[in-house]
């Protein structure tokens, strides 16, 4: 589902404008981000947790020439799913 189809769909069942829902998600995105970037953990009940995650330095391997590498250490974000996402979706 794209952000746009997102919106219709919010907007029809909510009656609200397009345009109100597109500010509130687009309000809900950055100060999600932005608690991200803080390192901070993100849990929406019923539906999950986002969190930053690191990842070490590691090895590995140039794909065109095979030449060993190392891949620096970087930040990753991980989404863990809610028991009822889980069950909602199997």
């Amino acid at each position: 589902m794209s952000k746009t189809k997102l919106i219709d769909a919010v907007a029809s069942e909510t009656a609200a404008s397009k345009r109100t829902v597109l500010k509130t998600i687009d309000s809900f995105l950055r100060e999600l981000t932005g608690a991200l970037a803080q390192h901070a953990k993100v849990t929406l009940s019923g539906f999950g947790t986002f969190q930053v995650r690191y990842r070490r330095a590691r090895p590995g391997r140039n794909p065109q020439t095979g030449e060993a590498i190392l891949i620096p250490p970087s930040r990753t974000v991980a989404f863990r799913p809610a028991k009822a996402l889980r069950k909602a979706i199997s």
